[in-house]
């Protein structure tokens, strides 16, 4: 004859279930975290970098004209 599953077995065998569940949905949130504040951080590096490539930009724009200059005023004594 076959015993009716108790309500012990029951939790046991649920709990066996659920708490890998539960360390795996806590792991992910984890890393779903993580990964907004890496977001964060690359979006604020990306800002600072960008402003850097700007006033480069500019440098060697600068540059460039003064040597243009320089090749025009060397032209114009020749």
């Amino acid at each position: 004859m076959k015993t009716p599953i108790t309500l012990g077995q029951m939790l046991s065998i649920l709990s066996a279930i659920i708490i890998p569940l539960i360390v795996w949905g806590v792991s992910i949130e984890t890393r779903f975290t993580e990964f907004g504040v890496r977001i964060q951080q690359n979006e604020k590096n990306y800002s600072s970098i960008k402003q850097d490539v700007l006033k480069i930009k500019e440098t060697s724009y600068q540059i460039l004209e003064a040597i243009n200059r320089l090749e025009y005023t060397k032209q114009d004594r020749q």
